[in-house]
């Protein structure tokens, strides 16, 4: 599992936790912004925004993976 993917689905979990706390209903939302052509296994589990990437080829490797990040912030 790619970091991003496992601290996404972790941060998720935390947020489902907190929110069932005393004062967690202040929290009124999740969304995780992924730059990929496809989707990935968190999709059914974590709420995504999925972002059409400048850099497709990010997908499978390049050397600068966050290459997209800030252009899918733009979208979201």
């Amino acid at each position: 599992m790619v970091t991003s993917t496992w601290l996404a689905w972790l941060r998720y979990g935390t947020y489902k936790l907190v929110q069932a706390m005393p004062g967690g209903e202040k929290l009124t939302g999740f969304t995780r912004v992924m730059h990929r052509t496809t989707d990935d296994f968190l999709m059914d589990e974590v709420p995504t925004f999925r972002a059409q990437p400048l850099h497709p080829k990010c997908d499978e490797y390049c050397d600068f993976p966050v290459a997209d990040r800030a252009n899918a912030v733009v979208q979201w």
